[in-house]
């Protein structure tokens, strides 16, 4: 008989239930390793099988097999109870069904003492219904460091895998597994390799993944088992955002329950943000459902319907709003305005600025001090409540609509401009994808959505279907990009014509036509305007804010300006828009 070090160095938990098809593989493997002094201790989580006859068996032979059983509780109840009865310096975990290589042990140990490191992880090779390939191939020793490095080198969450890895005891002894929820692993890896420092990859060393049918995570769903799968990638989605990682865009979409038959999947549905989609074997669309509290959009076989409804808008928990922490340089200033007729709605739109992927260095709402005498004793309370939260109330000169720009591009003209209007929810990834693009090209603007214009007969005029304006899809970088800056515009510093800041010009002008003047100050200080997709067909508005507005003023029957004649007079103040050229 092996007999047991006095104290081991590694310990090696693994969790079984009903698993005798596969456990003396297991265990072998284990007992076979070059490196000696470890202990191996299994948890039987309540087995109706001959799992518990074949551990006693191992357990005789080879001292450094113990034996602990539990009622059937699930295998994070039976990792937790193994880590606290472990006394070795480093922990790693192996599933019942899987094996490793005689050398594994030794080379992931090696790896963590040697270099330093609180992990160290090696190849992963799944087998088993004839798919034998590396789930994760390692050709080269390698350190990581960041959390970014090292969430990417592990595949997270791809492979979510808790096994395959060794964990300096201090990174696990007090991060539990999540007891009786399905898919515990894509919880807990994310957390410990933040929780860790230095991470590395070790060559030549392999873990044996078995695809076992009749394991829990192969069986036909039921419908806890759904819910813990949905509950498990919202937390991928929200420790990505938390912790500034690229999360793939696919990886947002996610199923939040599926209808089988005959073990087939024929329906899921999915959810990204509010928008929810049926798919037809989770491929293809069938019906699109969006409900942004204030609208019910329907999308079956692409023929849309939209209902509005009263809406009821509910705040979001405060610990996932608010603007960022880190200042960057330049910083992103989320810039708006209001107006007394709109002031009580207007929180609804900050909730949604507040709650972005990519969190802005600020959200200013400029209001004027004419309009609102009393200040902020006029204010609603659930409007200055979002304080708390980093948002700011400044005052300035009433510039009607220009409020949302003017000011900010003169308190702050080394930084990123991004407007937005006071009557829309706006997306979560509404900044992000903005901001990405300027990462990419610093020098353009980059707006949501536009209104193609070209030059014909010596006139500029706007292109587009008068039947589906806000649905124009205009793509490309060009001049000729009529910004629509309520959608979301990105505004690099000094990319505007000095004349916006020349109130008297912009009010006598076109007082009511913003967009035309702000879009004609960037091309005449040669900035080109690049659409970015995403948010092309459905700008969802706060129902009782839309009988308030300059669409309501600018319309045929209004009082305001018609578009072209706002083009006119541009023109005519400014003959060079006319030679214009990309």
């Amino acid at each position: 008989m092996i007999k047991a070090d006095n104290k081991s160095i590694v310990s090696i938990i693994v969790p079984v239930y009903n698993c005798e098809a596969f456990l003396e593989d297991c265990l072998g493997s284990l007992a076979g390793q070059t490196f000696t002094n470890f202990e191996v201790i299994v948890i039987d989580d309540g087995s109706t099988d001959r799992s518990k006859e074949i551990i006693l068996d191992y357990s005789q032979k080879d001292g450094r097999i113990l034996y602990l059983e539990q009622e059937n509780s699930g295998p994070s109840e039976a990792r937790n109870k193994g880590v606290k009865a472990a006394s070795g310096q480093y922990i790693t975990f192996v599933d019942a069904d899987d094996s490793v290589s005689p050398d594994y042990i030794e080379k992931l140990y090696n790896a963590i003492v040697t270099e330093n490191c609180d992990i160290s992880i090696c190849s992963v090779f799944r087998s088993g219904k004839g798919k034998n390939k590396y789930r994760l191939k390692y050709n080269k020793n390698k350190i990581y460091s960041s959390l970014e490095e090292k969430i990417k080198i592990c595949d997270v969450p791809n492979c979510c895998y808790v096994w395959g890895k060794m964990y300096k005891r201090e990174v696990v002894e007090n991060l539990e597994f999540k007891k009786g929820v399905f898919f515990e692993d894509v919880l807990w890896l994310p957390k410990a390799l933040k929780n860790s420092g230095n991470l590395a990859t070790v060559s030549d060393c392999v873990y044996y993944y078995r695809i076992n049918k009749n394991s829990i995570v192969r069986t036909i769903p039921n419908k806890k088992k759904q819910n813990d799968s949905y509950n498990s990638k919202k937390f991928i989605v929200k420790f990505f955002r938390e912790n500034n990682l690229s999360l793939p865009e696919h990886e947002r979409n996610i199923t939040k329950s599926a209808r089988y038959l005959f073990g087939i999947p024929v329906l899921k549905l999915k959810e990204k943000e509010f928008t929810n989609i049926w798919y037809l074997f989770g491929l293809i669309p069938l019906l699109k459902f969006t409900d942004y509290n204030s609208h019910y959009i329907f999308k079956l076989f692409n023929i849309k319907i939209k209902i509005r409804h009263k809406e009821t808008f509910p705040y979001i928990e405060a610990h996932e709003k608010g603007v960022t922490d880190t200042k960057r340089s330049p910083e992103i200033i989320v810039s708006l305005t209001s107006f007394p007729a709109r002031i009580q709605y207007v929180h609804r739109t900050i909730n949604t600025l507040l709650r972005q992927t990519v969190k802005p260095d600020r959200v200013i709402l400029w209001l004027a001090e004419e309009e609102f005498p009393d200040k902020e004793e006029s204010l609603p309370e659930n409007l200055l409540k979002l304080k708390n939260l980093g948002f700011e109330i400044r005052w300035c000169k009433n510039l009607l609509s220009y409020k949302k720009i003017v000011p900010a591009l003169q308190e702050f003209p080394n930084e990123i401009i991004v407007t937005a209007d006071d009557d829309i929810y706006y997306p979560e990834d509404w900044l992000e994808s903005l901001y990405n693009e300027y990462l990419k090209n610093s020098h353009n603007v980059y707006v949501k959505q536009a209104i193609p214009l070209k030059i014909e007969n010596n006139e500029l005029r706007e292109t587009y279907d008068k039947n589906k304006r806000i649905e124009v899809n205009v793509t490309g970088l060009s001049y000729f990009n009529l910004i629509m800056s309520g959608s979301g515009c990105l505004i690099p510093p000094h990319s505007l014509y000095k004349d916006i800041f020349d109130s008297n010009k912009f009010l006598s002008l076109i007082p009511t036509h913003d967009d035309i003047y702000i879009w004609a100050m960037m091309v005449l200080n040669k900035t080109k305007i690049k659409v970015v997709g995403g948010f092309a067909e459905e700008i969802l508005t706060i129902n009782e804010t839309q009988k308030f507005g300059l669409c309501k003023i600018n319309n045929k029957k209004g009082a305001g300006l018609h578009p072209q004649d706002a083009l006119e007079i541009m023109t005519k103040a400014y003959p060079e828009l006319l030679k214009l050229k990309d």
